[in-house]
């Protein structure tokens, strides 16, 4: 069980990305803009399916814009659904700053923070064991256009796990020394490097985007453990693809456009 939360607590921090904004389409500081992703997890077998790795859709809405000194602060709304269990569904709150040279996220707007045991394990003996993590740091800084020289700034950040697991709870008092039913996991880490490899033509579900190729590598204290991750910004909607080196990965699947 430790070693599950603890490759899992990695595999769901690779997915955590930032976007960038275009003063000539500010999707993000659009009213009732609308964005899907979907999270997988990395290849088991040989013969495991793309589909059979889903885990989570994530949809993000603009529900409310406000402009202060020439910039807007868009108040966005996360949902998450489990893919194979739909019950599984919580939401999130975000302030998003976009002004004409930049887009600034909080550094968990993109990652993949309440996870069930049984949404990629399977079993209903895992039903109940929930994972929700929680990311803290400062904000990341994107440029608006696609520009290939610009230096992108790092950051450091902090780690937490909560983990609950019932049926170690219901077990505790029969085995004392075993792991109790609800505990943490705590971590620091810090993006080393945060370099633009260039400008690459990506295609997914959504269509196909012009996106600045970002390479990123962490790492982090405990366990000290490194990771690089390859990600693909377009300025128009964002994140378009997210993956670290274990497979992890996070892709646009629709945008839907103010009606």
């Amino acid at each position: 069980m430790t070693k599950v939360m603890s490759a899992t607590l990695f595999a769901l921090i690779a997915t955590f990305a930032s976007a960038q904004s275009d003063t000539r389409l500010p999707t993000f500081a659009t009213k009732g803009q609308e964005w899907e992703y979907r999270n997988y997890m990395p290849y088991l077998g040989m013969f495991i399916r793309r589909d059979d790795r889903e885990v989570t859709t994530f949809v993000y809405k603009v529900v409310v814009v406000k402009d202060s000194a020439g910039s807007s602060y868009c108040h966005i709304i996360k949902t998450g659904t489990a893919a194979k269990n739909p019950e599984h569904e919580w939401h999130r709150d975000f302030v998003v700053r976009v002004d004409s040279q930049s887009l600034t996220l909080p550094v968990d707007y993109y990652l993949n923070d309440t996870v069930f045991q049984c949404d990629f394990s399977g079993g209903a003996a895992m039903r109940g064991v929930g994972i929700a993590t929680q990311l803290s740091g400062d904000s990341l800084w994107y440029p608006s256009s696609l520009d290939s020289t610009a230096s992108l700034p790092l950051t450091e950040f902090f780690i937490q796990q909560r983990v609950h697991d019932p049926a170690a709870a219901m077990y505790k008092a029969d085995h004392p020394a075993g792991m109790p039913g609800n505990y943490k996991i705590k971590s620091k880490g810090a993006i080393i490097s945060r370099n633009i490899v260039g400008v690459q033509k990506i295609r997914t579900q959504a269509g196909e985007f012009v996106c600045l190729h970002i390479h990123l590598h962490v790492q982090y204290e405990k366990p000290r453990i490194a990771n690089d991750i390859d990600e693909f910004y377009c300025p128009t909607v964002g994140l378009v693809r997210s993956q670290d080196k274990a497979g992890n990965l996070m892709e646009l699947t629709r945008v839907r456009k103010k009606r």
